[in-house]
């Protein structure tokens, strides 16, 4: 009986060791075609991401000026990047920064030659100027009101026939101030952003026009 016993329990322990191995041998993991489908996509968009960015910075570099958002279009740095850009369509970055300030250079010139003619025309009418002055002191510190109205009066008359005044003189500084400043803040600017055809726009040692001086 025990014997019995015995191979009904070993037999029950083979019959399960073979279920066993027939479970674990027949069961495979199986992938649906369409995720794989699907993860070649991801791929495939990434890639189309990718190379859409890429080209979408190349292009960047053919935009317009305006178009980079460096400035509106109703300021006088906008203004400036449109007579660069007219300028660089024909020339060179290294030329152009030259002709522009060639240009803005000859705008002024005008003033100069009239800042230069009153400096002259002053010149000439200055001891006078000078002798009425020394004498409108004295009445203004000896209390004479009507000698000092008088002899400042002079002045005026004697700058008035000689078309001179002290403010043509400062029309010079006062004009250039605000156009250079302006200039030198819009290739700041530009070479801050930076301007990708600015980093080999220049000529000789300067090629990069983008880097600041050492």
């Amino acid at each position: 009986m025990k014997r019995f016993i015995d191979h009904k329990l070993r037999l029950k322990t083979t019959v399960s060791h073979r279920c066993l191995s027939a479970i674990t041998t027949d069961t495979t993991i199986s992938i649906k075609p369409e995720l794989i489908t699907g993860a070649d996509n991801v791929l495939d968009l990434s890639s189309a991401t990718g190379s859409a960015l890429v080209d979408t910075i190349a292009t960047n570099s053919d935009l317009p000026l305006t178009a980079l958002g460096l400035a509106s279009n109703y300021t006088p740095i906008g203004w400036t990047l449109h007579l660069l850009e007219g300028i660089h369509d024909v020339l060179p970055w290294y030329a152009t920064i030259a002709l522009a300030t060639l240009c803005l250079r000859l705008i002024m010139f005008p003033l100069v030659i009239k800042a230069q003619r009153n400096a002259m025309k002053m010149n000439q009418v200055m001891p006078q100027l000078q002798e009425l002055q020394q004498k409108s002191t004295n009445a203004r510190l000896s209390g004479n009101q009507f000698e000092f109205a008088k002899y400042v009066q002079q002045q005026q008359d004697l700058m008035t026939k000689n078309d001179i005044s002290p403010f043509k003189s400062m029309l010079v500084p006062l004009a250039q101030a605000p156009v250079f400043v302006t200039f030198f803040m819009t290739l700041r600017r530009m070479a801050q952003f930076p301007v990708q055809s600015l980093k080999v726009g220049g000529i000789l040692w300067f090629v990069d026009l983008t880097v600041p001086d050492p």
